[in-house]
């Protein structure tokens, strides 16, 4: 999906919301959305489209997609997961801080499930189980290859099974995915 020759990218119309949502809030058009969470801001109406652009981009501005590319079972599907960070904010009790990193994280797996073509990985069902299995492996792998340590193996898997969970109302979605047991002990510390 980066650098895409012949595919015309372009921006579509948004609108800013601000976690945690309002009682009364009302969205017609997740595809619009621009979600300001904290100090930062992650345009999560960009994903219901296929294709998006990759390029860097100022902090307001939304991402460039394909409008031809327009996902349409998406749009249920993102307004279920904006109202979920809005629930880890408010009925979850997190930090503002904390549902930050999990729209960050939940970024990275939707760019990642859509290079993939697992386009449809927040249908529930299989699809989405198998999504998050083919996810634990890749993280798996990228822990392997010394991209990043424990802490954030585990983080990876767990923020993401907990929104997939909460967008989907499936359950138990970590059987059979393993965490890292030793999280957080140094290196030199841990018996050979």
């Amino acid at each position: 999906m980066n650098n895409l020759t012949g595919v015309n990218f372009a921006t579509r119309p948004t609108v800013m919301l601000e976690l945690p949502l309002g009682k009364n809030t009302r969205i017609m058009h997740p595809e619009r959305v621009l979600l300001k969470i904290g100090d930062k801001y992650h345009d999560f109406g960009a994903f219901c489209y296929a294709l998006r652009s990759y390029e860097k981009r100022k902090q307001l501005q939304p991402r460039e997609v394909v409008l031809d590319s327009f996902l349409k079972q998406r749009s249920t599907q993102i307004l279920r997961l904006i109202n979920a960070l809005s629930c880890l904010a408010t009925d979850g009790g997190k930090r503002i801080a904390t549902v930050q990193s999990h729209a960050t994280y939940f970024r990275s797996f939707l760019d990642w499930a859509d290079a993939e073509g697992l386009h449809d990985c927040l249908s529930g069902g299989d699809a989405t189980r198998h999504a998050y299995r083919v996810w634990a492996e890749d993280t798996r792998e990228r822990y392997r290859r010394q991209e990043f340590g424990e802490h954030t193996h585990n983080i990876r898997l767990v923020y993401i099974r907990e929104l997939l969970e909460a967008t989907t109302g499936l359950e138990n979605l970590q059987c059979s995915i393993a965490k890292l047991k030793n999280a957080g002990i140094p290196m030199a510390l841990r018996n050979p």
